[in-house]
C-alpha cells in the first residue's frame, strides 16, 4: 500500500546536520509515510549517518548517485517515490513536527493542488526567527486560493515549505535543473499554473543558514555560483513575463533586485582576480534583463545599485555594497553617493549648561524593582541607574499621558530609587494603551525613558466598569483598559493538578493547540478549573524542532455558541516540572494567560513563580 507521504531528502557532506534533519521526520506527528534519502556522492559520514536511520526504522531508504547536485538529486528521488503527495526536505534542515499532518490535513480538505506554509531562519548570530520573506504571504489560513489573490506569493522562492500533490506535479512535467537555485523558477511556475493552493500560518520548516564553506547560497564569489543565480533569475523572469499580470511583474522584478542583485554585487567584492570579469559579464546581464520601468517597490540604495549595474558603472556598484557591508571610508561614502553626518553639537560640557541652548534629554531605561497591588492603586519601586553625585541632587517625574503619579526620590549606591503611586481611577480615564514615562533631573542633566518589565510582572485590576491591565508590547510598561474580559484571580498546584481559580465564571477553560490538534478542555465548576500538569503536556509536541520550546494561549469559552475568547491572570504564575519539561502557567506581554512548555533537566519541580 502507498504511503500517504513520500519526503524526498537529497544529502551530500552534511554529517553535521543530518542526524537532527532526519529525527525530525521521524519525530512526525503524521506516521504514514516514507522517505527517500539520496545520496549525490557524499564523502563524509554522511551515507553512514543516514544507514543507521535505515537501519532503525524501515520507512527511511537510500539510494545512491555520482554527484549532480541537488536538483538531478531531487528528481531521483521523485521517481523513487510511491506516496500521494511530495515533500522537499534539505538535508541541513529541521521539520515542525506537525509538518507533515498540518499540510496532508488542509490538503486533504480543500482538494488544492500544493500547500505551503510559514518558515523559521536558524541564523548563525540571530538564533530562530521568523522568515521575514514569508511573513507577510503566510500571515492567515487560506484555502483555495492563490498567487493573483495573494501576489507577496512570488516571494516564496522554495519547494521545501510546501507539500505537493503528486499529480499535480507529474500533470504539470516539473523537472528539477542541473543548476544551483533550482528552486525559484519551479516555485513560481507552480504558484501561477496551480488552480489552487492552501496557505498556513504556522511555521512548519526551518531553513538553516550555514558558514559560507558549506552554504551554496553563501558561495557568491564562485563563477559556477553567480551564474546559476542568474540563469534562474532569468528563467524566473521568461515565466512571470508569460504567465503573470502587471502587478505580479513589478513585484518580481523589483524582488530580483532586492534579493539577486543583491547579492550578484557582493559577488563582484568577493570574487578572485581570476573570476572578475566573468562575474562582472554575469551581473551585467541580470541588469539589462531586469525592466527598468518595473523596479519602483525595491530598496532605494539597491535600485541605484540595479541602475549602475545597466549603465556599467561598477564602482559604485561596489561602493554601494561596500557601503551596506558597513564600510565608511570616505571613497566608499562617495561611490555609494553619502554624505558624512556631521558631529552633534554638546549643549552640555563637563556638567554646565551652555547660555542659550536647550538641555538635551538623555535615554536612561528605569528598572521595576518591587511592585504592590493595593486597594485602588498600583505602587511601584523604580531604579534608575545614576552616578553617586547625581543621585544625591536628582528629582524625577513620572507621566502616563496626561496622568501623573505620586512620585518620591530617594539616592542609592547605584542610582536613584523612585516610589510611584498611580490611583487606579485616572488609569480607567485613558482611552488608549498608554506608558509609564519617567524624566530625572541632575543639575542641568536630563535623562528620560520607560520601564522595563517582564511579563511575570504583569498586573492587572477592576476600576470604574473596566478592567485595567499592564502590558509590555516591547518589553516597556504600559496600560490598557478593557472593558470586559474573563479573569483568573488565583492558580495552585497541587499533587500535579493545577486548579484555576476564575472571578465567578461558568463555563469551560480552553487551551489552545496548533491545527488540527484538538484543544485541551477543561470545565468550571463552581468557580473552579481542575487540569493535570501531564494533561497539559499530552499530545502536544513542542513546535520549535530547534529550542523544543511551545506557547498556547489559555481562553475561555462561555458555552458552544460563541467564541473562546483571552483571559488574564490577576495573581503569580505557577511552573512545575513533568516529563523533563518546565510548564509555566502566567503571563504574555500583554497580560494574557498563557501555558508554556520547555525541556528542563532537573528532577525537583522549580518553586512556584
Amino acid at each position: 500500500m502507498s504511503p500517504l507521504v513520500s519526503a524526498v531528502v537529497p544529502f551530500c557532506g552534511v554529517e553535521s546536520y543530518i542526524g537532527a534533519c532526519l529525527e525530525s521526520i521521524r519525530a512526525q506527528t503524521l506516521a504514514d509515510f516514507e522517505v527517500i534519502l539520496v545520496d549525490d556522492g557524499s564523502e563524509d559520514r554522511s551515507a553512514e549517518i543516514a544507514a543507521e536511520v535505515c537501519a532503525a526504522d524501515p520507512r527511511f531508504r537510500v539510494v545512491t548517485q555520482q554527484r549532480r547536485g541537488p536538483g538531478p538529486a531531487r528528481n531521483r528521488g521523485i521517481a523513487e517515490a510511491d506516496g500521494h503527495y511530495l515533500m522537499f526536505v534539505d538535508s541541513d534542515d529541521l521539520l515542525a513536527p506537525r509538518a507533515f499532518e498540518q499540510l496532508t490535513s488542509s490538503l486533504e480538505e480543500s482538494g488544492s493542488d500544493f500547500a505551503g506554509a510559514h518558515v523559521w531562519r536558524l541564523g548563525l548570530q540571530r538564533g530562530l526567527e521568523t522568515s521575514w520573506a514569508h511573513r507577510e504571504p503566510f500571515a492567515e489560513r487560506l484555502r483555495r486560493t492563490g498567487i493573483r489573490e495573494v501576489p507577496l506569493l512570488m516571494r516564496d522562492r522554495m519547494v521545501w515549505n510546501k507539500m505537493w500533490r503528486r499529480t499535480f506535479w507529474d500533470e504539470r512535467g516539473y523537472v528539477f535543473p542541473e543548476m544551483l537555485f533550482e528552486d525559484f523558477p519551479i516555485a513560481l511556475r507552480a504558484h501561477l499554473e496551480a488552480d489552487a493552493v492552501d496557505l498556513l500560518p504556522d511555521p512548519v520548516y526551518v531553513w538553516r543558514e550555514r558558514p559560507s564553506r558549506d552554504s551554496i547560497s553563501q558561495q557568491g564569489g564562485q563563477v559556477a555560483n553567480v551564474r546559476d543565480r542568474v540563469a534562474a533569475a532569468l528563467a524566473v523572469l521568461d515565466t512571470v513575463d508569460a504567465l503573470g499580470g502587471d502587478e505580479l511583474r513589478e513585484l518580481v522584478h523589483s524582488h530580483l533586485v532586492d534579493v539577486d542583485v543583491r547579492e550578484v554585487m557582493g559577488s563582484l567584492l568577493d570574487a578572485a582576480p581570476a573570476d572578475l570579469a566573468a562575474i562582472e559579464t554575469l551581473a551585467a546581464d541580470l541588469g539589462d534583463r531586469i525592466d527598468p520601468g518595473r523596479v519602483a517597490l525595491a530598496v532605494p540604495d539597491l535600485r541605484v545599485a540595479y541602475e549602475a549595474l545597466r549603465t556599467r558603472d561598477l564602482d559604485r556598484v561596489r561602493g554601494i555594497a561596500r557601503y551596506r557591508r558597513g564600510e565608511r571610508t570616505p571613497e566608499v561614502l562617495a561611490a555609494a553617493g553619502r554624505t558624512p553626518r556631521p558631529l552633534p553639537v554638546r549643549a552640555v560640557r563637563k556638567g554646565i549648561g551652555v547660555a542659550g541652548r536647550a538641555v538635551p534629554t538623555r535615554p536612561r531605561q528605569a528598572r521595576l524593582a518591587d511592585l504592590t497591588v493595593l486597594p485602588g492603586a498600583f505602587h511601584y519601586r523604580l531604579t534608575v541607574p545614576l552616578a553617586k553625585p547625581l543621585a544625591m541632587i536628582a528629582s524625577a517625574r513620572v507621566s502616563i499621558g496626561p496622568v501623573r503619579p505620586r512620585v518620591k526620590a530617594s539616592p542609592l549606591p547605584g542610582g536613584v530609587q523612585l516610589d510611584v503611586t498611580v490611583d487606579t481611577a485616572d488609569l480607567a480615564r485613558l482611552e488608549h494603551t498608554t506608558p509609564l514615562h519617567v524624566t530625572v533631573q541632575a543639575a542641568p542633566l536630563l535623562w528620560d525613558g520607560g520601564v522595563a518589565v517582564a511579563p511575570e510582572d504583569l498586573h492587572g485590576a477592576r476600576r470604574a466598569g473596566y478592567w485595567l491591565q499592564a502590558v509590555a508590547p516591547e518589553g516597556v510598561l504600559a496600560f490598557r483598559r478593557i472593558r470586559r474580559i474573563p479573569v483568573v484571580d488565583r492558580l495552585d498546584l497541587v499533587d500535579g493538578v493545577v486548579r484555576l481559580h476564575t472571578d465567578g465564571l461558568s463555563g469551560t477553560i480552553v487551551v489552545e493547540r496548533p491545527w488540527p490538534t484538538p484543544a485541551v478542555e477543561v470545565p468550571i465548576v463552581d468557580g473552579i478549573a481542575f487540569v493535570t500538569v501531564s494533561g497539559l503536556l499530552a499530545g502536544d509536541p513542542p513546535d520549535d524542532p530547534v529550542g523544543r520550546t511551545a506557547l498556547r494561549r489559555v481562553l475561555f469559552r462561555r458555552d458552544s455558541t460563541v467564541a473562546a475568547e483571552p483571559m488574564v491572570l490577576s495573581g503569580p504564575g505557577i511552573a512545575a516540572v513533568a516529563e523533563g519539561r518546565r510548564v509555566r502557567l502566567g503571563r504574555d506581554t500583554e497580560g494574557r494567560l498563557v501555558l508554556s512548555h520547555e525541556p528542563y533537566g532537573a528532577t525537583e519541580p522549580p518553586a512556584a513563580s
